[in-house]
């Protein structure tokens, strides 16, 4: 199985979760999330599973600068797109969904633990 991880390379639990998945013989394409974001598309798919307030990183300097308890999905999805690091990460793409890599039950729903 072939996926897709959007990443941020400093970051512990992104680093934690790509040796996880190279230990279990998952092929990866790793991407900076910050050099290359994720699209639109796959923001769309982790908002409708999660819910587009859940798929924000709270510890983000951006989110606690902003009001988005006021803010439609919508919005949320646009400033999203705009600056990644508002987003939980990793991100991982595996047969056209996206899931959260920071949740175990995702990682072991999705076959890859």
């Amino acid at each position: 199985m072939r996926v897709k991880v959007y990443w941020k390379p400093t970051c512990q639990t992104c680093r934690r979760v790509a040796e996880r998945l190279r230990k279990q013989g998952v092929e990866m394409e790793l991407v900076n999330m910050f050099q290359e974001p994720p699209d639109r598309k796959t923001l769309e798919s982790l908002a409708r599973r999660y819910g587009a307030r859940n798929i924000l990183r709270r510890r983000s300097r951006h989110y606690r600068a902003e009001r988005f308890d006021q803010l439609s999905d919508e919005e949320i999805l646009d400033r999203v797109s705009k600056n990644t690091d508002l987003l939980r990460r990793p991100v991982i793409v595996l047969g056209g969904r996206a899931i959260l890599g920071d949740r175990e039950e995702e990682l072991r729903g999705a076959g890859l633990v």
